[in-house]
């Protein structure tokens, strides 16, 4: 929350685009600004690859699991100069986000609304049916000794605030503000707080209908529902993870492209 009320102040103080490259230019100058703008390329970009290959693996698992057929390996892994586990169905993902966003900004924010109103309406859903399952039980002990203790709940936090980097994007829109020195802090703080709200829901709620550290890691989430037999949520969570990591790959791609 510092980080983005750090950027709220900046994007008031400094209404242009750009974010990182722009606040930097203006304090250090020329040069700090374009080492700093590319790190920022090669942080959205990686970004930007590494999300459209999370897109293809939930595409994946959702089809095999509505019609039980895997995607064509020439699609998602096959080996290209050598190198391998190459892509071709991320490349035409990400060419896919570039013609929504040339589009222009009103079918890019037509077809970001749509992917987040829907990951939001489905992670409403997944929190409903699993605090209909409440174990009080569950929550206690509240934090495992024999996992870590507080001294892993603590590093497990750290690696859930990189999910908060968005404050990031508002920053950057600062040119399409009506207002930008009052809606972009104003977008920035309530991102934050809107992304620790849905993150503690949908937390305590699978915590609460299942012990998720007995499960593998990778699939705890889709374990959890099949131990009070509901096997068809896992659909659900295939689809909700197709959406939602595509909202973030497109707005992730989008920055990339501004930058």
């Amino acid at each position: 929350m510092i980080t983005a009320l750090m950027f709220s102040e900046l994007s008031a103080r400094i209404p242009i685009s750009g974010s990182s490259y722009t606040y930097t230019y203006v304090t250090f100058g020329e040069l700090p600004a374009w080492l700093v703008s590319w790190n920022m390329n090669l942080r959205y970009g990686f970004g930007s690859a590494g999300l459209a290959r999370g897109v293809c693996a939930y595409l994946n698992g959702l089809i095999f699991h509505l019609f039980g057929v895997h995607l064509p390996l020439f699609l998602t892994s096959y080996t290209f100069l050598g190198l391998k586990d190459c892509s071709l169905l991320s490349v035409l993902i990400l060419i896919f986000f570039t013609e929504i966003f040339v589009r222009g900004m009103d079918a890019s924010n037509i077809f970001n609304k749509a992917l987040t109103y829907t990951k939001l309406i489905t992670l409403v859903v997944i929190v409903c049916l699993a605090l209909m399952n409440f174990r009080r039980e569950n929550l206690h002990p509240f934090v495992l000794e024999d996992r870590g203790g507080w001294s892993a709940t603590i590093s497990t936090a750290a690696l859930v605030y990189y999910s908060y980097l968005g404050f990031d994007v508002c920053s950057t829109l600062s040119d399409e503000a009506k207002n930008p020195v009052r809606d972009v802090p104003l977008s920035i703080v309530l991102t934050n707080s809107l992304s620790a709200l849905v993150y503690i829901s949908v937390s305590f709620s699978m915590v609460s209908m299942a012990r998720l550290e007995l499960f593998h890691p990778e699939t705890a989430l889709v374990e959890a529902f099949t131990t009070v037999n509901m096997h068809w949520v896992t659909k659900v969570l295939y689809f909700c993870g197709l959406i939602g990591i595509s909202a973030a790959g497109f707005s992730n791609h989008i920055v990339s492209l501004f930058i």
